[in-house]
């Protein structure tokens, strides 16, 4: 059984990597102190354990955040394709509007959503 994983991010670190500068980081900016701070794509916009949920035994399960990381590998190939060769397939263009609808339901202004959805299909 392999382990369950407990650094789930809600912004694909592929994504993020994408956005970093020659020393390896990428500028966050912090809203709440109105500053800039250097920051690494391992550390950002990640919560433990957020796509954990108890799955039908009542076992906690990190299912869903397997499935990001299997489809972020799909989408990161896809990225990496449209960057290197500056063309779009159609598709690359498929996965990307893949991920784009995907990634919405990761970030937090989704968790009401994400919840009334888990409620409706498995009570």
């Amino acid at each position: 059984m392999r382990p369950k994983s407990h650094r789930h991010h809600f912004v694909p670190e592929f994504l993020t990597k994408g956005f970093l500068n020659a020393d390896g980081e990428i500028t966050v900016y912090d809203k709440v102190d109105d500053k800039y701070y250097p920051g690494n794509p391992v550390n950002l916009f990640v919560e433990k354990d957020r796509n954990t949920f108890p799955n039908l035994e009542g076992i906690e399960d990190d299912v869903i955040e397997q499935v990001y990381a299997s489809y972020d590998a799909i989408f990161s190939s896809a990225l990496t394709q449209i960057s290197d060769k500056n063309h779009v397939t159609n598709d690359n263009f498929k996965l990307i509007l893949l991920f784009a609808y995907i990634s919405k339901w990761r970030v937090p202004q989704y968790d009401e959503s994400f919840k009334n959805a888990k409620a409706f299909f498995f009570c």
